[in-house]
């Protein structure tokens, strides 16, 4: 192994971990959206039926 291989492959596990943690914050990121999503899916749905509730009821069912 040359001495310059051995730098340049320093350098590439530098990039390597530095994508790495790049990654794993985007993760977080993602996972914390995807949970919020589903928050507000479930707010929506409750909002829909209990809409729908009231109408029904206003009409008599």
């Amino acid at each position: 192994m040359q001495p310059n291989d051995r730098t340049q492959l320093c350098a590439l596990l530098d990039d390597i971990g530095t994508v790495r943690d790049q990654l794993m914050r985007e993760c977080a990121r993602l996972d914390d959206e995807i949970i919020r999503a589903m928050f507000r899916a479930t707010a929506i749905t409750a909002y829909g039926r209990g809409a729908h509730s009231i109408r029904a009821l206003r009409r008599g069912h």
